[in-house]
């Protein structure tokens, strides 16, 4: 349980209600729920990743679910199956289809609206945040945590919302700002093509060797194989576009 959670782990509750709640980052590991009305259920794991079967009436729907999103998101397997025990031309071909989903996800973007590029959806991040986020993961799992350098940040950078404002003000960061879409369109191809010439000077004798850096200071320091490095650069793009797909659906009908 976090430091500010409601712990109600072990115990039996009758006849909650729950009605258009929204739990963020609860812990239903093992959660039973018995007797429920269900309709327009929305779950979304963490990381997006399950941890362990999900029943739904006796039936693990996980491989189902699995399933879809490998149809939906083809990229998802190909990452999936590089992240591991690839070689640098597997993860190429994963990066590489990575950047074929974002292609059309972007060209969507292009044709919204000012409007929609910079709404939140649930409390969400837009879209222009979204890249942004991206472009700050690059800078740190490429540019600082793959070199082993202190690089520094784009200053479109967005860290994640639990970073510290002060924090990433001090790295040059403004996470209460927005920015012109145009330029936040440069900064993540830019951050992109950056991914291509990291991978492009990756040998496979390089991808099991240790990359000690600093992701950002408020983290402190961290170790990742170079492999390691890169899978969470893919990982990232590939939920965050599935998490913005999902919202333009929303916005865009």
């Amino acid at each position: 349980m976090s430091e500010n959670g409601l712990d109600l782990s072990g115990q039996v509750l009758h006849q909650p209600d729950l009605s258009d709640a929204t739990l963020v980052e609860p812990d239903l590991r093992g959660l039973r729920v018995v007797g429920a009305f269900v309709g327009g259920l929305e779950v979304w794991p963490f990381a997006g990743r399950f941890d362990g079967p999900v029943l739904v009436d006796g039936v693990d729907v996980t491989a189902f679910v699995e399933a879809e999103l490998d149809r939906r998101y083809p990229e998802r397997a190909a990452v999936r199956q590089a992240q591991d025990d690839g070689t640098v031309a597997q993860l190429t071909a994963a990066w590489t289809a990575v950047r074929i989903g974002w292609a059309g996800t972007l060209e969507r973007l292009e044709q919204a609206s000012p409007e929609v590029r910079e709404q939140r959806v649930r409390g969400e991040w837009s879209a222009a945040q979204t890249l942004r986020h991206l472009v700050a993961a690059v800078d740190i799992w490429i540019g600082r945590m793959l070199a082993e350098t202190e690089a520094p940040f784009h200053p479109l950078g967005l860290l994640p919302e639990d970073y510290p404002l002060e924090g990433s003000r001090a790295l040059g960061l403004d996470p209460l700002g927005s920015a012109p879409w145009p330029a936040v369109r440069t900064a993540f191809e830019d951050a992109g093509r950056r991914v291509d010439a990291a991978l492009g000077d990756l040998t496979d004798a390089d991808l099991g060797t240790d990359r000690t850096g600093l992701p950002a200071p408020d983290w402190g320091p961290e170790t990742r194989t170079a492999r390691q490095c890169v899978a969470v650069v893919l990982r990232e793009h590939v939920a965050h576009r599935r998490y913005l797909e999902r919202d333009l659906a929303t916005l865009l009908g």
